[in-house]
């Protein structure tokens, strides 16, 4: 005789509501937002792909019990380093936390004999949402087996679940949960034109950064990428944008001090093709992975929505620090050599002022006519000349 093994219960959950969902509650049978510009637009439509709550939370059960528990069991064995099985499963509950600009983001709280653990489920619907899902699996799954650091978030596996009958699929992907990161984003106080930096915690309320906290977020996001740039192939992250929230922080102590996470990597490649080997060569794609991430660096939404806002000048100096830092963790982990931060620094005195903003002006005339950003870069591309010149100037302290 064949023993049936008990089924966790999976419950749904918005994060405003006290109570569980199911398909009794109106919510279920409302259209998912395409994407947080809903919600500033105030938008009455379904912005695209028709999907309802309760296809999104339906999907989710499907993916999470196939195979007797499957996905969740292998993901919690690798949190909590030892071998789960089914019957200790006793609860998942399912929280849709927001809705982003290519898939909606959900919180697995599973319950197990003797404790819990949390994973994350990003789930897309549309075309570009899937394609940055199974890219983000790639892509992350490749930087954590071939790079000893922790600044991206463990990922498990990816899967496509059918909803049904004139709906798309539904792409998953399961990771780890970063308990206490949020999102961030440039923004102004009714009292103040002053652009400021907000947190969005929904645990202790959205709070602001000090200036110190401020510039750190770009010296750590800064030393994130340039750890992550292969100096031989020039691969780098790329399409990473402040906009779309994909560095998340989170705070480390009661003195303020904060840790940041890179949470996608929509594409790794190279920032030039079949670059040749002398060392010349190699320094020249490295100055323009700096002096483009200097530029994105300084790009934002104001509010994750609104419109493009740049970051002020002291923003340059501190992502310049990050970057020599990130060139000085590849050289301490052997994957570059030893004397190649020093080295690009001396390469780094013989630019004039004149030919960084030759060189950035040279970039800025090669961008999409159609970007959002290209005015505010225009704007701005003199100015930025002259303050990532100073900053690189002064050595940077690279400990």
């Amino acid at each position: 005789m064949t023993q049936h093994l008990p089924s966790p219960v999976i419950t749904c959950h918005l994060p405003h509501l006290k109570d569980p969902i199911d398909r009794d509650d109106a919510i279920w049978s409302s259209f998912l937002p395409a994407s947080r510009a809903f919600f500033s637009d105030r938008k009455t439509d379904t912005a695209g792909y028709g999907i309802r709550y309760g296809d999104y939370f339906t999907g989710l059960s499907t993916f999470i019990e196939c195979s007797r528990f499957k996905a969740i069991i292998d993901a919690g064995s690798r949190q909590l380093g030892r071998q789960l099985k089914a019957n200790e499963l006793k609860e998942v509950r399912i929280c849709l936390e927001k809705h982003g600009e290519y898939y909606h983001p959900a919180r697995l709280d599973v319950a197990v004999a003797g404790g819990r653990f949390a994973l994350v489920a990003n789930a897309a619907f549309s075309e570009p949402g899937q394609t940055a899902i199974k890219n983000d699996f790639v892509n992350m799954d490749r930087l954590n087996r071939q790079f000893p650091y922790s600044f991206l978030p463990d990922v498990y596996c990816e899967d496509r679940i059918g909803l049904g009958s004139g709906l798309p699929k539904m792409r998953i992907c399961l990771g780890q949960w970063l308990d206490g990161y949020n999102e961030f984003h440039l923004t102004r106080r009714s009292t103040s034109k002053a652009v400021e930096m907000v947190v969005w915690d929904p645990q202790r309320g959205n709070f602001y950064l000090s200036e110190n906290q401020r510039l750190d977020v770009y010296r750590q996001a800064a030393m994130i990428l340039t750890a992550y740039y292969n100096l031989e192939t020039t691969e780098q992250i790329f399409a990473w944008h402040h906009a779309a929230g994909d560095f998340v922080l989170a705070l480390e102590n009661a003195s303020g001090g904060i840790d940041l996470k890179l949470i996608t990597v929509r594409k790794y490649a190279p920032l030039i093709e079949n670059i040749p080997a002398p060392p010349e060569a190699i320094f020249q794609a490295l100055l323009l992975f700096l002096m483009n991430m200097t530029i994105r660096m300084r790009l934002d939404r104001l509010d994750g929505v609104a419109e493009m806002v740049w970051a002020d000048d002291h923003s340059v100096a501190a992502t310049v620090k990050g970057f020599f830092q990130g060139l000085t963790l590849q050289a301490r982990g052997d994957i570059i050599p030893a004397g190649v931060p020093t080295l690009f620094h001396a390469y780094l005195k013989d630019l004039s002022a004149e030919d960084a903003f030759d060189l950035l002006a040279s970039m800025v005339a090669q961008m999409p006519s159609g970007s959002p950003e290209l005015s505010l870069i225009k704007t701005h591309v003199r100015d930025h000349a002259a303050a990532l010149h100073r900053a690189i100037q002064a050595r940077p302290d690279a400990k």
